[in-house]
């Protein structure tokens, strides 16, 4: 929510703060893409830590790899 439309139903005095913070034209979409990077960025240092190969790090495991981790 931009500036302009808090100043409509008059909060504008409330969320200065928060407005000052974003006041950079979307800033909320790069702090979510950010978010994904970092999420997919966290996948694969986990995995090249853990000694699996990058390649599989992204995806979900599969069936098989539940179904064996459930069995021990």
């Amino acid at each position: 929510m931009s500036a302009i439309e808090y100043e409509s139903i008059g909060l504008a005095e409330m969320n200065e703060g928060a407005s000052e913070k974003r006041r950079t034209e979307g800033a909320e979409e790069q702090h979510n893409r950010n978010k994904m990077v970092r999420r997919s960025e966290a996948g694969i240092n986990n995995a090249t830590t853990r000694g699996i190969d990058v390649s599989r790090a992204r995806k979900p495991p599969t069936l098989g790899a539940k179904r064996r981790r459930k069995s021990s």
